[in-house]
């Protein structure tokens, strides 16, 4: 079992914040094939005890609608897709007494590099040059 100061400990000797205050820790997350993610990781009070709660922006309602959603959430096995405004998260909440070094560096990783492939597969393509043939006219 883990404590707030140990996780927070942690995460700033392996991976390095770009912003943090007394409750929560942001991380720039690379991927040289996909750019970055940014994932937030912060103390929450929940009925069973203190958690952790990690976040990461995958993408918008125009590209993901509620039933794919929700499919993913039947599916997945850490974190589900959840709705804040106009904005689809990848949210995973896990008990602090229930943390540990390994899982947390299981569910940073996880977060981060699946909100990275949903983005990724919810993109729309490049549209085609024919699209501007008019142009050229």
């Amino acid at each position: 079992m883990l404590t707030w100061d140990e996780v927070r400990s942690y995460i700033r000797e392996q991976y390095k914040p770009t912003q943090e205050a007394d409750t929560w820790l942001n991380l720039r997350c690379e991927f040289p094939d996909a750019g970055f993610q940014t994932l937030s990781v912060a103390l929450r009070e929940t009925p069973g005890g203190p958690a952790v709660e990690f976040v990461a922006i995958v993408d918008d309602t125009a590209r993901i609608n509620a039933f794919d959603a929700l499919t993913y959430n039947h599916n997945t096995y850490l974190g589900a897709l959840v709705l804040q405004g106009k904005t689809f998260l990848l949210r995973h909440v896990q008990r602090l007494k229930d943390l540990t070094n390994e899982a947390l560096d299981e569910i940073l990783i996880y977060i981060a590099s699946e909100a990275v492939r949903l983005r990724l597969r919810t993109a729309s393509p490049p549209v085609g040059p024919e699209l501007f043939s008019y142009l050229a006219a």
